[in-house]
């Protein structure tokens, strides 16, 4: 059978395109130093890289919650500290007035002081980490107090997912430590910014016994400030660790991502020189076997 120039010239022009598919295909690899670069590269590959892309993005979303989680506990843990040293003070400053030692016009100007530390007992309870109240249960868009000290959200608990199956609290309501709990040491129910009003109304009015009541009361809402502190910070190394953890969990994943799809750059310099020398071999082969001219190439 005769073989016709047409015929020679679709066999060079096919050896071309492919070894100058493959010259494009390894100096992609050599470029980007990925293996994979479309699917049809390593179909199998593919597919496995894709899962523990999947499994990657998974990891980043707990990262993220981990992030979030720690930012508003540091916020909470910082509120708390402020309170606790604003209510020592309140103590302090009680202790002192409740002796003999000064008279009318030093409590007067102490319970200036004293109405200080509310407001900005209630400056903290109004803490935010980014645009979210931190004290207000579920209603994070909207201030935790009023200017008077009132309660103004809600007991929601709020939950995100740490690990795999793992949910952690990171949210203490206003609640929990501005309102005294019933069945303490004290059945006295009043409520953290009341008993310091009514500490600053004590000094206002000379009123001794007044103010060494209301000891009692700041010594049990420090309690519970403390423990509330103590509480955040214990969550705070639950998150540090569950941290840890993640982190390893995802060099485990980028490592075998790797095994997959990062070429070796030894081989890909080697593959690439090859396809160039092929390449450069074909497209001289090619031009000697043909030497085409426009009525042999319409044979």
């Amino acid at each position: 059978m005769r073989v016709s120039d047409r015929h020679r010239f679709l066999i060079s022009t096919n050896r071309i395109e492919d070894a100058k598919e493959q010259n494009a295909k390894v100096l992609k690899q050599f470029s980007s130093q990925r293996r994979i670069n479309l699917p049809h590269d390593d179909p199998v590959g593919a597919s496995q890289a894709l899962k523990h892309t999947n499994r990657l993005a998974d990891l980043q979303s707990l990262h993220n919650n981990l992030q979030f989680s720690k930012g508003f506990l540091s916020v909470t843990e910082s509120a708390l500290s402020t309170i606790q040293e604003n209510l020592n003070r309140a103590k302090e400053l009680s202790i002192g007035m409740a002796s003999d030692t000064f008279g009318p016009d030093a409590r007067a100007s102490t319970a200036k002081e004293i109405g200080e530390i509310v407001n900005s007992i209630i400056q903290m309870g109004n803490s935010r980490f980014g645009a979210k109240y931190v004290f207000s249960g579920f209603r994070t868009s909207a201030p935790a107090f009023d200017r008077d000290g009132v309660f103004l959200g809600d007991d929601g608990e709020i939950f995100l997912q740490t690990g795999e199956g793992k949910s952690q609290r990171i949210n203490f309501s206003g609640r929990e430590l501005f309102e005294a709990s019933a069945g303490g040491r004290s059945e006295d129910t009043t409520q953290m910014i009341d008993s310091l009003l009514i500490l600053k109304r004590g000094m206002e009015e000379n009123n001794k016994e007044t103010i060494q009541q209301s000891l009692e009361r700041i010594d049990r809402f420090i309690d519970k400030a403390a423990s509330m502190q103590a509480s955040v910070g214990a969550i705070t190394n639950t998150l540090s660790e569950a941290e840890k953890q993640l982190g390893l969990k995802e060099d485990l994943e980028k490592e075998q991502l790797a095994v997959i799809e990062d070429v070796d750059m030894f081989s890909a310099s080697s593959d690439f020189k090859r396809s160039e020398q092929v390449l450069q071999s074909v497209l001289l082969t090619s031009s000697k076997m043909l030497q085409p001219s426009l009525f042999n190439f319409l044979q």
